[in-house]
């Protein structure tokens, strides 16, 4: 299960912009925050600066789940 905040309509405008810029997000699934750039497209259990869960994903790869 995915924070409330780590959203569809989230992750899908970070993929636009990812692809329309030279952003790399991702997000951390368990506390919800947003990573802008640095995060490898197909980053997986990454350690989350904030709360420190190996839980931070690329954006790929969290577009991947959705699908």
């Amino acid at each position: 299960m995915w924070h409330p905040d780590v959203t569809r309509e989230v992750v899908e405008a970070a993929y636009h912009r990812r692809h329309t810029s030279l952003s790399d997000p991702g997000f951390c699934i368990e506390c919800g925050l947003e990573y802008m750039s640095g995060i490898e497209p197909d980053a997986r259990n990454y350690a989350c600066e904030s709360c420190g869960e190996c839980a931070v994903f690329g954006i790929e790869e969290l577009m991947m789940e959705l699908h």
